[in-house]
């Protein structure tokens, strides 16, 4: 029997801030929270624009992290005086304070990827879901957002909810053994959940965490889990994202500073927060070239779509990415 947990870090730039300047003010804290430093003038609720995410311990202070996700706001509802960001960051904050509260949850798996488990993801996002659409608590009265969510249980299974155009992916060996299904309506209208107002009269694209795309696998030590926005995955097709972590791993990790006494844990979110600052920034790179033979998987849906190039090349958007390591630890006998 084994303790199966995650080590995270995150990553995120908004699609407004100059590369330059942001990545000067970023720096690594070891805090599972918040591993981002804003410069000054930027709220930490904004750092990540109309993105966010969260990454959920089970206890204080620790570095095993149990579930983590990233959403990404709409960002059509600025026109309606409204912060996108806000329903995705609130959502987050939802799906963080579930699994919180609930520690006991991840022992429940029975290791089965029927369904005579729950989805802990599912019911994670449901439960965001519930509170942020329940006016009166979140006090959102009007935005959509999608989500992704993962959960890790004690048994070794990873749990996943998917709605909208976000994802994740998991690595094992440097190897893509499993990628997330994205949902969409239509071109550029991805599932997404919704606080509808009045004056719209019900015509949002209004999803419920039921329509979320579900999936139960077995995971195992090392594996590493690399959950994006559409800023990444619209940005960057699937094997350069391997590609990148690999070289990361290969040529950077080797020689990053650290501090005296870190433990091994430690240092596997120092390096996780390395590899997630690695692909938001080439992310970034690419929204800045303009070039419309630049080619991206957003650019080749476009094309498939209109039968034309998107003209600007790179997909200027939020970049969101939270990497995560699967550890699995030999329970001691009691």
């Amino acid at each position: 029997m084994y303790h199966t947990f995650l080590v995270a870090s995150a990553y995120g730039i908004s699609k407004t801030a100059n590369r330059s300047i942001l990545e000067s003010s970023l720096v690594y804290r070891p805090d599972n929270y918040l591993t981002i430093e804003p410069p000054q003038g930027i709220s930490k609720d904004s750092i990540c624009g109309e993105d966010a995410y969260f990454i959920a311990n089970e206890k204080e202070g620790e570095f095993e992290s149990r579930a983590a996700g990233v959403a990404d706001g709409v960002g059509g509802w600025v026109n309606y005086g409204v912060d996108p960001g806000l329903i995705s960051r609130k959502l987050m904050q939802y799906a963080q304070l579930y699994v919180k509260g609930n520690p006991s949850i991840s022992r429940l798996d029975n290791g089965s990827l029927d369904s005579t488990t729950p989805n802990f993801a599912l019911g994670t996002l449901e439960f965001a879901y519930r509170s942020v659409t329940n006016k009166n608590l979140s006090g959102i009265r009007a935005g959509s957002t999608t989500a992704c969510i993962v959960y890790v249980t004690e048994g070794g299974m990873l749990h996943s909810a998917n709605l909208g155009d976000s994802g994740f992916m998991v690595l094992r060996d440097d190897e893509i053994v499993y990628r997330s299904k994205e949902l969409q309506h239509r071109f550029n209208a991805p599932y997404q959940i919704a606080v509808c107002p009045p004056e719209r009269g019900g015509t949002c694209i209004m999803n419920e965490p039921k329509d979320a795309a579900l999936h139960k696998m077995r995971i195992k030590n090392g594996d590493m889990i690399i959950l994006g926005t559409d800023g990444l995955f619209d940005n960057m097709y699937d094997e350069h994202i391997v590609d990148l972590v690999t070289k990361t791993k290969k040529n950077a990790l080797p020689s990053l500073p650290l501090e005296p006494g870190m433990s091994s844990v430690a240092i596997q979110q120092r390096y996780n927060f390395e590899i997630a600052k690695t692909l938001c920034l080439y992310a970034k790179t690419i929204t800045q070239v303009q070039n419309p033979y630049n080619r991206t998987p957003f650019g080749d849906a476009y094309k498939k779509e209109t039968g034309k190039t998107y003209g600007s090349g790179g997909k200027v958007d939020d970049i969101t990415c939270v990497v995560c390591t699967v550890n699995q630890i030999p329970k001691q006998p009691v």
